[in-house]
């Protein structure tokens, strides 16, 4: 006795209502918690692959004319506290920026329009470890952005803490997912992924670990680089 034999068209059925069941699965599926960093690390990227880790010192744009790079000054806190609360949500009372104009292991810089007197950059970077430096926080006008000026002063305190303090390594923190541009120019100067902070920022924004080494045998000085004249570290340090 024979089995019966089941219609070609009924497997061809079979085999469908299978496929596309296996199809559904993959486009309802829901990403587990890896699935959901690895999503997250892509749209944080905005597009932009990480950096190596190894600082890459950038290609800057030529100087703007009527702009003046100096060390910060304790009479320009009003003016910084200004420019920081236009720029950014993270904002800063002043205590924070007395201490770290005074500190001696650190590059306070601002860039200000000969003109007005007006403070239309600035970048705050410390020795944090023996031989670690952060860049601490950076801001440029808007109406200021597109001319290099944040690249400039972040290449300026990098080179700086290096000669001065003999960084080997610059770590920072951005926001995970808002301001995409930010993390995008740090991860064209070599910067790389070390980590997440839950919750880092006070509106509950994590923070990515960024940070890459410096070589010792790429340094050089920083008026090799910019086109704008050499600033000493600090009116009591030199």
């Amino acid at each position: 006795m024979t089995g019966a034999r089941i219609p070609v068209p009924a497997v061809l059925l079979s085999f469908t209502l299978a496929l596309c069941w296996s199809l559904s699965e993959v486009l309802v599926h829901i990403p587990q918690s890896s699935d959901r960093t690895r999503l997250s690390s892509s749209i944080a990227g905005g597009g932009h692959s990480q950096g190596g880790g190894v600082y890459i010192y950038p290609r800057l744009k030529p100087s703007v004319p009527g702009l003046r790079f100096r060390v910060m000054e304790l009479a320009d806190v009003p003016k910084l506290r200004k420019l920081n609360e236009a720029s950014l949500n993270e904002n800063y009372r002043q205590c924070w920026w007395e201490q770290y104009i005074l500190s001696s292991t650190g590059v306070s810089l601002a860039v200000e329009e000969h003109e007005t007197g007006e403070i239309v950059a600035y970048a705050v970077g410390l020795m944090q470890e023996k031989t670690v430096a952060e860049i601490v926080s950076v801001a440029v006008d808007w109406r200021w952005r597109q001319r290099g000026i944040g690249s400039s002063l972040i290449h300026m305190c990098i080179m700086k803490m290096q000669d001065r303090f003999n960084a080997t390594e610059v770590r920072l923190y951005a926001r995970s997912i808002s301001r995409p541009w930010v993390r995008d120019l740090y991860f064209r100067m070599g910067f790389g992924r070390r980590g997440l902070l839950a919750s880092y920022y006070d509106d509950g924004e994590d923070a990515e670990i960024l940070a890459c080494k410096i070589c010792k045998i790429n340094a050089r000085n920083s008026s090799d680089f910019l086109p704008y004249p050499s600033i000493p570290l600090h009116p009591t340090i030199g």
